[in-house]
C-alpha cells in the first residue's frame, strides 16, 4: 500500500512539475530557447539547444555535458521521472514472470549486423517506412540496427540516452508488448527542419557533417509498464519522431521524439481520464490519413 501511495503522489508531482515547467517556459524563456524551436523553425543561435546539439554531431568534449557522459544509463528530465523509471521492470526480471509472458516477449535484433553505410537518402526513407511499420520498433525495440551509428544519441521530453541497442532495450521494457501499437501516418524527408539544423550548426549540404533529417509521424496506444498495478493505460496520441542521417556515412546518429500533447496531460489521462480539460484521444489513423487528404484536397 506504501508503495502504491508513493507512486500515485509521485505522478501527481510529477504532473505538477511540468506544468510549472511548461507555464515557465512559455512565459519567461524566449524562441530561442524553445524545447521544441526545431519544429517551428525558430533560430537557436548559441542557446543552450544549440550547443547540445553540435556536441552531439561533432563529439566535442565538454567535461560538463551529460549527453556525453551516458554510458552508466538514462539522463531523466527530472528526479520525479526518474523515480518512475525504477517501476519499469529489467530483462532479467521479464524472463522470470512466466511462460505465459515470455511467449511475448519481442526478440530484438542482435546488433552484429553489417552497418548498411551511405544508402541513397530515398532508400533509406523507404527501409525506415518498410521497417517501422513491419516491426513497430517504436514501442517493440525491433530495430534495424545496420541503420544506426555506433554513437546514435535519443532523446525526448522525458529522457536522453545514447546507444541504439540501449534505446531498444528501453523501449522493449517501457511498453507492454500486448497492447502497445505504432501505426505509422507518413515517413518522408523533412526539408524544413534539415535547412535549420545544418544552418544552426554551420554546415553546407558538401561538409561530412551535414545530415538530412527523415520525420516519422505515428499514432501511439496502448499501456506502458508501470506502477504496481500492471501498468498505465496511455491514451492514444500522435508522436513525431525527427530521424537524423548524417553525410559522412549514411547512419542514423540522432532521433528527437515530440508529442502533440504536452507530458502532463499524458501522465494525467493515465490516472484522472475523466478530467474535463484533457485532451481528446487521438483519432485512428484512418481518419487522420481522410483528414489529411480532403486538406490536400482544398489546396
Amino acid at each position: 500500500i506504501t508503495t502504491n501511495i508513493m507512486l500515485i503522489f509521485s505522478i501527481a508531482l510529477l504532473i505538477f512539475t511540468q506544468c510549472l515547467n511548461e507555464v515557465s517556459t512559455l512565459s519567461f524563456k524566449p524562441p530561442t530557447t524553445c524545447a521544441h524551436s526545431r519544429m517551428y523553425g525558430t533560430t537557436l543561435g548559441n542557446s543552450p539547444e544549440a550547443i547540445a546539439y553540435k556536441t552531439i554531431l561533432y563529439a566535442t568534449t565538454d567535461p560538463n555535458n551529460d549527453e556525453q557522459n551516458l554510458d552508466v544509463g538514462e539522463i531523466y528530465a527530472n528526479p520525479l521521472t526518474s523515480f518512475l523509471g525504477n517501476f519499469i521492470g529489467s530483462k532479467d526480471e521479464k524472463m522470470e514472470i512466466g511462460d505465459k509472458e515470455q511467449e511475448n516477449i519481442v526478440q530484438l535484433d542482435d546488433f552484429t549486423k553489417p552497418k548498411a553505410f551511405n544508402l541513397p537518402i530515398e532508400e533509406m526513407v523507404k527501409r525506415l517506412d518498410a521497417g517501422i511499420r513491419e516491426n513497430e520498433w517504436f514501442v517493440t525495440g525491433k530495430v534495424m540496427s545496420e541503420l544506426f551509428a555506433d554513437d546514435f544519441f535519443f532523446k525526448d521530453p522525458d529522457v536522453q540516452l545514447r546507444g541504439i541497442e540501449k534505446y531498444a532495450d528501453g523501449v522493449n521494457r517501457l511498453f507492454d508488448q500486448n497492447t502497445s501499437r505504432v501505426e505509422v501516418i507518413s515517413c518522408e524527408l523533412n526539408p524544413a527542419i534539415t535547412d535549420t539544423v545544418n544552418k544552426e550548426v554551420g554546415v553546407s549540404i558538401d561538409d561530412d557533417k551535414f545530415v538530412q533529417v527523415v520525420t516519422v509521424e505515428w499514432r501511439l496506444s496502448g499501456n506502458v509498464n508501470i506502477g504496481p498495478f500492471g501498468g498505465l493505460f496511455i491514451k492514444p496520441y500522435i508522436c513525431y519522431s525527427d530521424l537524423h542521417v548524417r553525410n559522412v556515412d549514411g547512419l542514423i546518429v540522432y532521433q528527437e521524439d515530440r508529442f502533440d500533447i504536452p507530458g502532463w496531460d499524458i501522465l494525467l489521462s493515465a490516472i484522472a481520464p475523466w478530467l474535463p480539460f484533457l485532451a481528446p484521444p487521438a483519432p485512428p489513423v484512418s481518419v487522420i490519413l481522410q483528414r489529411k487528404a480532403d486538406n490536400n484536397g482544398n489546396n
